[in-house]
């Protein structure tokens, strides 16, 4: 498409650096220029956003509006389908990718009334393009964001004022929320200028919690400014007791040797706070928090020492440990090494903490390898005896995991459950379902093609339709009428006898399998349709309900539905269908 614009502009460039006699042929210029225009191939300026080239969509709208002048549109109507548009490019174009021009041309020349929604403003903020942030909130100046984080996340002062003169007086909670936020994001200038417009009773009563949010994150620059300001008369204070230990659990090793330096008598280095760094993995913290504990605290290591950790953290942990031959017991390790799925980790762990072993009650772990896949792992276990349930061979069958399942059945005697077919085939595992029919005798029940319709897999219904006789329920067709996959809902009906619900129809959002299931079932759907219609903004769907069923069309419940789900288009669309009516009475 690019190429086309190019030859486009090349061809007009030529064109305009011809001889003056050329210039008498002005119809060749505009013959060129015709042939090299694609924007007629495109249906809507929707269509047309992608290639994010503003010259092609004012070719393509005025191609549109043509069209909407032709068919006799309302103004109504066409603003309904303008904001609809507007919207969709909005989301799909402008937030996602930062097309900054786009969205001008949408704003000041496509539909300059077009409205945005706060996530719009959350997502672009999210995806880091903080230009398009900048624009929205000085041409939507009113969008109210209740959530400021990932606008704080940008560490745009500009946006964070904006932010904080529009939301900071509502409560003092949101104050607080946002002066934590940036004190653990680490954004300094920031965090400056809410400090100085807060409150300075709020700052007072929350200057230790503050001085903690950017400590747990290593944030030394902020945590020296909070304490060191000469010109701060709460800095002395503060208790930094917390803040130093929320520093070590993070490993924060810089951020925990600063405070213990300017405040040893609150950065004490106790036997809670040896915990806290053997959480934290980091050996060279907790060598040093060793070397200045305090003077009679005894150094044990028990279940609380690990259970929050990494895995990572463990290991080095324990081997520290080991080496040193600290006391150490957490019947909880063995289970978190066999979740990791390292057999070299938990042999080591078996030779070296063979009590641990003893004393641990080992009923879960097959299955928690079995679950992840890990064939090495249910090996190791089965020859040391730990124990093995039918459940195993559920978990892998669900994960989708063939030569575990394949392994169990053939080295293992307890088999599995109707769950083990019946996951596999919810979870779109279409191999697993067919071993277990073939090699198993379990079975499965109704959920088994209920889950796989669910799942869009048309592959996995045909098979268990063929070669099982569990069957399925009305929730099949109603799922896949729900999740859009007319091809299941087709199999369905030609197939199997049990048909659907209403719900089919209420929660479908394709008018397409609408079409379908109105002209082959006769279950009909209920006004639930239109507000769930309404409420997710499907135009489409609501055209299709007014021309079928249009007494299931309740223009006041579709405008307050559009309203509080922030579906302009839809507002919009319920106004032209009410003038349209008022046009058609009065005739």
């Amino acid at each position: 498409m690019a190429a086309h614009h190019w030859a486009e502009s090349a061809a007009a460039s030529v064109c305009r650096h011809l001889p003056a006699r050329m210039q008498a042929l002005p119809h060749v210029v505009l013959t060129l220029c015709e042939l090299l225009d694609v924007s007629r191939g495109f249906a809507s300026v929707l269509s047309a956003a992608r290639h994010e080239s503003v010259a092609l969509l004012r070719r393509v709208a005025a191609h549109e509006d043509a069209r909407w002048r032709t068919a006799g549109l309302s103004q109504t109507r066409v603003a309904c389908y303008q904001q609809q548009q507007f919207t969709l490019i909005m989301k799909r174009i402008v937030i996602e990718s930062g097309a900054l021009d786009v969205a001008i041309w949408l704003r000041d020349e496509y539909y300059p009334p077009g409205r945005i929604t706060p996530r719009m403003l959350t997502i672009a903020a999210q995806r880091g393009h903080v230009h398009v942030v900048e624009w929205l909130i000085t041409t939507f100046p009113d969008t109210q964001v209740s959530d400021p984080f990932p606008l704080l996340k940008c560490g745009h002062l500009g946006i964070a004022q904006w932010w904080w003169w529009r939301n900071h007086e509502r409560t003092s909670t949101s104050a607080a929320f946002a002066i934590d936020i940036v004190a653990s994001l680490g954004h300094l200038e920031i965090l400056q200028f809410m400090i100085a417009h807060a409150p300075i009773s709020l700052v007072a009563q929350r200057k230790s919690i503050i001085v903690e949010k950017a400590a747990e994150r290593g944030h030394e620059h902020i945590v020296q400014w909070l304490l060191l300001d000469e010109n701060d008369e709460l800095k002395n204070d503060v208790n930094i007791s917390k803040a130093f230990i929320a520093a070590v659990r993070n490993g924060e090793f810089q951020v925990a040797k600063y405070l213990h330096a300017i405040r040893p008598e609150q950065a004490i280095c106790t036997g809670f706070v040896m915990h806290r760094a053997a959480l934290s993995g980091n050996l060279e913290l907790l060598e040093w928090v060793l070397k200045h504990l305090e003077e009679g605290c005894e150094v044990a290591f028990t279940s609380n020492s690990m259970e929050l950790g990494s895995m990572a953290n463990h290991w080095n942990l324990l081997k520290w440990l080991h080496k040193r031959s600290y006391p150490f017991s957490t019947p909880t390790i063995f289970m978190l090494a066999v979740t990791s799925g390292d057999v070299k980790n938990v042999e080591w762990l078996y030779q070296n903490y063979r009590d641990i072993w003893d004393a641990s009650s080992k009923d879960s772990w097959a299955k928690i390898a079995a679950r992840g896949g890990c064939l090495d792992m249910i090996q190791w276990l089965h020859k040391k005896g730990a124990p093995f349930t039918k459940e195993v061979m559920d978990a892998a069958a669900a994960s989708g995991h063939l030569e575990v399942v394949k392994w169990l059945h053939e080295h293992r005697a307890e088999g599995c459950t109707k769950r083990a077919m019946d996951e596999a085939a919810a979870l779109g595992h279409l191999e697993v379902v067919q071993f277990l029919h073939t090699n198993r005798r379990e079975g499965c029940t109704t959920f088994a093609m209920d889950g796989a319709a669910e799942d869009g897999r048309l592959d996995i219904v045909e098979f268990l339709h063929y070669n099982r006789s569990e069957g399925c329920t009305q929730t099949a067709m109603d799922q896949a009428a729900y999740i859009g996959s007319l091809d299941i809902v087709k199999f369905l009906h030609e197939n199997r006898t049990e048909g659907c619900t209403t719900w089919a129809m209420d929660a479908c959002s394709d008018a397409s399998i609408l079409d379908f299931l109105h002209r082959y079932r006769d279950e009909g759907c209920t006004g639930v349709a239109c507000l769930e219609a309404a409420r997710s903004g499907n135009i489409e769907v609501l055209e299709w309900l007014y021309s079928y069923k249009r007494e299931l069309v309740d223009l006041t419940i579709v405008r307050e539905a559009a309203m509080e789900n922030l579906q302009f288009h839809v507002s919009l669309w319920a106004d032209a269908i009410q003038e349209e009516k008022q046009i058609l009475d009065n005739l």
